[in-house]
């Protein structure tokens, strides 16, 4: 068994910057933990957002089975079917899930074999930077343990969504560079947007930096043959 199995999930990463080179621009650090392992090129989402292609990884279920999928519709898992969390569980593995985002929350079924929810929308107080640090105190704290983490990241989805976005990243905007058309309630259905392109870009940027800071957490405390 692997000591560490750690789960990220980046709300609205854009699958095209992970086989472009932009990737080890925009994404340094990430590039550059995971240049030695497999990249999936051929590899589909279940569903066309969030909330029905979560509820496809954590059941292995079809979209038409696990019937998550309108947006004004709140469902949960059907509890026959053992979600990735109690697998692990019941392999003896120590779960925990660390999310920012409103999609992937405990009432839909994902507490289901989780000994450890934390939950909290990443604009009001969860964001990339905050998020990162409960991970690493998490791991740290259990490290004599096998653990499997899932964690999720949504501060990507502050772009579409117009929301403030962090100090570091409004500096590195050009004035006209912050001034969106105004979006429609769900981010899928917007037009494009240029602004909203180069405020994604500095956001992917910005996320890397943090999320560096846990690899390098991973580097220094681990074995590679012991994470997965």
């Amino acid at each position: 068994k692997k000591r560490l199995v750690l789960s990220i999930f980046v709300d609205g990463l854009a699958q095209v910057l992970l086989t472009a080179d932009k990737f080890a621009y925009l994404m340094p650090n990430t590039a550059k933990f995971f240049k030695n392992g497999m990249v999936c090129k051929q590899a589909y989402s279940s569903g066309e957002w969030t909330y029905p292609s979560i509820a496809g990884v954590m059941s292995g279920l079809a979209t038409t089975q696990h019937m998550m999928f309108h947006n004004e519709i709140d469902w949960k898992l059907p509890n026959s079917v053992k979600t990735l969390m109690e697998y692990f569980h019941e392999s003896g593995y120590y779960t925990s899930a660390f999310s920012g985002d409103w999609r992937i929350i405990p009432s839909y079924g994902y507490a289901r074999g989780c000994d450890r929810f934390i939950y909290q929308l990443q604009h009001t107080g969860f964001s990339v930077e905050k998020m990162i640090g409960g991970v690493i105190n998490e791991i740290d704290a259990l490290k004599e343990i096998n653990q499997f983490v899932w964690v999720s990241l949504g501060d990507l989805h502050d772009v579409a969504d117009e929301m403030e976005l962090p100090t570091s990243v409004q500096t590195h905007l050009k004035i006209e560079d912050r001034v969106c058309e105004k979006g429609s309630e769900t981010s899928v259905k917007q037009k494009y947007d240029m602004a909203k392109k180069i405020q994604y870009e500095q956001m992917l940027q910005y996320m890397d930096r943090y999320l560096g800071m846990l690899f390098s957490y991973l580097e220094t405390s681990y074995e590679k043959s012991t994470i997965n």
